[in-house]
């Protein structure tokens, strides 16, 4: 017979029919941007910790049930392009602060606000001093 090796009670699955059943042993296979919106993989993957292969197949092995023990090329090319968008220039990171501060002083009149900017109009330090506005300044 043509289907004797299947055990009774179980399902078939035919070329014509491809859906998952009851004796269906599949894992999925998931590719590198699945992969970086599945919740195990972005709790593995930290500013300041170990984002290392072990660390995110172990994580996305315990939090999503999926096993990328195999799929070491998929998962480095996931932790690779995450890291690189996190990877953030100081020049970016702080282009917006002097807009702040200078908003953060104009809603605060009694404080005040040092900005020092270098030649290509980036910040350099800053200094605050948030005082209070006294009922005596407010007379005067």
């Amino acid at each position: 017979m043509k289907l004797s090796h299947v055990p009774s009670g179980a399902y078939y699955i035919s070329k014509l029919n491809l859906t998952p059943s009851q004796c269906c042993t599949s894992s999925p296979d998931v590719n590198a941007r699945q992969l970086k919106e599945l919740t195990g993989f972005t709790a593995a993957i930290l500013d300041d910790h170990s984002s290392g292969l072990t660390r995110v197949v172990n994580s996305v092995d315990k939090v999503d049930d999926i096993n990328m023990k195999s799929k070491h090329a998929v998962v480095y090319r996931a932790i690779q392009e995450v890291k690189a968008s996190l990877t953030v220039s100081p020049e970016v990171e702080y282009s917006l602060l002097p807009g702040f501060m200078e908003a953060f002083a104009e809603a605060n009149p009694g404080s005040r606000v040092c900005l020092e900017l270098d030649s290509r109009n980036s910040l350099v330090r800053i200094q605050d001093a948030i005082l209070p506005v006294w009922e005596v300044d407010e007379r005067t």
